[in-house]
């Protein structure tokens, strides 16, 4: 079969309906083959967060007895309530019990300390790409240089300043340090900020406009993808911290929930 193009006399060749049939059965073919690898590769990934759940609702005796249960027998949701009560005394309110004490406390560092490093970085690679002034350059090279500084080094120093401060056994020593960005961030967004053009900073600076306003009105709308993704690996970052909170943090009820688990666990004897 052909036919005509209306742009001239070229002729178009259209497939028989039997090659047409075989790339379609191709087609579906391939994608099931797709689908069928997400789905294994998918349920393995998702196998240990089931496991978690099953072994939550289990009972005490059953975790480690012989044997495997698909679905726990009987279903113990009395395990969470225990859980929620741990830490309470007398008629203390549930808010207080040790676990959302955790979550709380977890959930006011990872945010602060999160807003830190994204402002913070911000304003920092803003000057350090957008701005020039005198020793621009060596300034840079030295913050990225405490990269290569191992936080076990600086780990003594700021427990004395904090101890002092009397910050310790408090959430400050998990938010301050990064109220003012963190080295890798401030990098990641210089790099991002040096793509743009700088005839925007420009013609906004013929308008009148001032430099914070070019940042927050011109150069972060521009970054938000870059922006976004350095929020994201702070807030897993923080959120993910243990050494830390291990360190400046010794009440039950003030640690994060990175500690606070294991601390549960340890009381638990396993």
């Amino acid at each position: 079969m052909s036919a005509k193009s209306a742009l001239g006399e070229r002729t178009v060749m259209t497939p028989p309906p039997r090659a047409r049939q075989t790339r379609k059965i191709g087609r579906i073919i391939g994608r099931s083959v797709i689908y069928l690898v997400l789905i294994v590769g998918g349920s393995i990934f998702a196998f240990p967060f089931y496991w978690m759940l099953r072994t939550s609702l289990l009972r005490q005796d059953l975790v480690m007895a012989p044997g495997f249960q698909w679905i726990p027998k009987p279903v113990m949701w009395q395990n969470y309530v225990e859980v929620l009560r741990q830490g309470l005394v007398g008629d203390q309110s549930l808010l207080e019990s040790f676990f959302i004490s955790w979550v709380r406390n977890s959930l006011t560092v990872t945010l602060l300390a999160m807003l830190g490093d994204v402002v913070g970085s911000t304003v920092v690679a803003f000057g350090f790409s957008r701005v020039k002034f005198p020793g621009r350059d060596g300034i840079f090279l030295l913050v990225l240089a405490t990269l290569m500084v191992p936080f076990h080094i600086v780990l003594v120093p700021q427990y004395v300043m904090f101890w002092k401060l009397g910050w310790i056994d408090t959430l400050w020593p998990l938010i301050v340090p990064f109220l003012g960005g963190r080295a890798i961030y401030i990098f990641v967004l210089r790099q991002f900020f040096m793509t743009l053009p700088i005839e925007l900073d420009e013609a906004a600076m013929m308008d009148g406009a001032p430099r914070l306003r070019i940042l927050f009105q011109i150069v972060v709308p521009l970054a938000k993808p870059a922006i976004g993704t350095v929020a994201a690996f702070s807030f897993i970052e923080n959120w993910n911290e243990f050494l830390r909170p291990l360190i400046f943090l010794n009440s039950p009820h003030k640690l994060t929930l990175s500690i606070g688990v294991r601390w549960f666990v340890s009381q638990g004897g396993d």
